[in-house]
C-alpha cells in the first residue's frame, strides 16, 4: 500500500473513471475533483429518465455532498481550460503543475503533483458539448461551405441551424431535471418513437 502523503492529485472530470480514481487515491493523497457541473449522472440510465423524469433522482447525486461530505475529497466546480506542466522540476509546495479553472467566480489555479484527465467524450443530446466546442457536423459543414466559391464566410450554424445545446445550461440538477421533463412532454406529444440500437440500453 502507498503511504499517506501531502502531495496533491487533481482529477479533471467527475465521471465514473474520475470518481474511481478519486476514491482509490484519497487514502494516500490530497485529492481534488474538478467538473463543469455540480452533479454526477449515470448516463446509461438517462433514457429511462427521459420517459420517467423521477428516475433522475436514482441515477444522480450532488458532487459536494458525496465527495466532500462522505469521501473527504475536495470538489471544485468549473471548467478546466488549461493544464500547465513544468517537466523536470522538483516537487515543491506549489507542485509540479497547475490547472486553470474557469468558474462563476472567475479563473483560478489549482496546483498539483499529479493530474488525472478523465473528461470522457461529448455525445450530442445525452452529454452536450461546451459552448465553444465545435460539433463534428459543424466542422464538416465548415469544410463543405469552404469548398463553395464565394461562400467561405458563411458560418456552419447558418447551414445546419443552431449549434448543439451548451453544457453550461445544465450545470445544476434543477436545470437537468427541467430538461428531462421537457423531453418527456415532447415524447408524450409525439406520434411515435424510434429506438435506434437493440443493445442493453435500447432494449
Amino acid at each position: 500500500l502507498l503511504p499517506r502523503t501531502l502531495k496533491r492529485v487533481v482529477v479533471i472530470g467527475g465521471g465514473p473513471t474520475g470518481l474511481f480514481c478519486a476514491d482509490r487515491l484519497r487514502h494516500h493523497f490530497e485529492v481534488t475533483v474538478v467538473d463543469s457541473k455540480d452533479y454526477f449522472e449515470f448516463t446509461p440510465s438517462v433514457l429511462r429518465a427521459v420517459v420517467d423524469p423521477s428516475h433522475l433522482a436514482r441515477i444522480t447525486f450532488d458532487y459536494r455532498d458525496v465527495l466532500e461530505g462522505e469521501l473527504g475529497v475536495e470538489f471544485v466546480p468549473g471548467e478546466a481550460t488549461c493544464v500547465d506542466v513544468s517537466p523536470g522540476t522538483s516537487a515543491s509546495s506549489a507542485g509540479r503543475g497547475a490547472v486553470t479553472v474557469a468558474s462563476a467566480w472567475g479563473p483560478g489555479k489549482l496546483h498539483f503533483d499529479y493530474c488525472i484527465i478523465a473528461v470522457g467524450v461529448s455525445n450530442g443530446l445525452w452529454k452536450p458539448r461546451l459552448a465553444r466546442e465545435p460539433t463534428e457536423r459543424q466542422g464538416a459543414a465548415s469544410r463543405k461551405v469552404a469548398d463553395v466559391p464565394g461562400a467561405s464566410a458563411v458560418p456552419a450554424a447558418s447551414v445546419y441551424g443552431a449549434p448543439e445545446r451548451s453544457l453550461a445550461a445544465e450545470q445544476t440538477l434543477d436545470a437537468r431535471r427541467g430538461t428531462m421533463w421537457s423531453l418527456r412532454d415532447r415524447i408524450a406529444a409525439s406520434r411515435g418513437v424510434v429506438v435506434v440500437g437493440a443493445g442493453l440500453v435500447g432494449v
